[in-house]
């Protein structure tokens, strides 16, 4: 290719005017290209930053109410305002909705659902993640059996004629021996 450079008017080979400029238009679109590329690769880092941020934040406030059952739920006696302050602080403009509601025809199953929100920036549409958890109402406190220690062995009953402590046999009666014959 560069043995077939053209000679210009003073003797001297190299490339047009025309022909360098039109290579550094294709090379100013292809840097121009990679840098649109690389801006919306930052933008969808920092928008999957937030996302994996809001997800922990939603996981963390599920941890953080765990402790309360279905009954404390349906009496709207779980207090979020602390949960929500945490939201608002750690995600732009974020809000945070949890509800507790019973699921389908299950009257001990139970559906909590958390959604955080949070705005991205100008002129975009708020995004938002959820989570579902299945809470099982407790049931009747059931009797516990017996705990046995594992370090005692299991006593098994007595049997009839025979001393399981002291591993004799009982003592025979010689009156009933000598009437009746043997003793068993």
């Amino acid at each position: 290719m560069f043995n077939k450079l053209k000679m210009t008017g003073n003797g001297h080979r190299g490339f047009t005017v025309m022909e360098l400029l039109a290579a550094m238009v294709i090379v100013g679109v292809c840097i121009a290209a990679f840098g649109q590329l690389y801006s919306m690769s930052l933008r969808q880092r920092q928008i999957d930053r937030t996302r994996q941020l809001a997800t922990e934040q939603l996981q963390n406030v599920f941890e953080m109410l765990a402790p309360f059952d279905v009954e404390q739920w349906a009496a709207g006696q779980v207090d979020v305002s602390r949960q929500e302050e945490m939201i608002a602080r750690t995600l732009p403009d974020g809000k945070l909705e949890i509800t507790c509601e019973p699921h389908g025809e299950m009257p001990d199953l139970w559906l909590l659902k958390g959604t955080a929100r949070w705005s991205v920036g100008e002129n975009l549409p708020p995004r938002s993640v959820s989570l579902v958890r299945l809470i099982a109402a407790k049931s009747e406190p059931q009797p516990e059996p017996p705990v046995v220690s594992d370090d005692s062995e299991p006593v098994a009953e007595p049997v009839d004629d025979v001393d399981l402590v002291n591993n004799e046999e009982p003592a025979v009666d010689t009156e009933q021996i000598q009437e009746g014959g043997d003793a068993s």
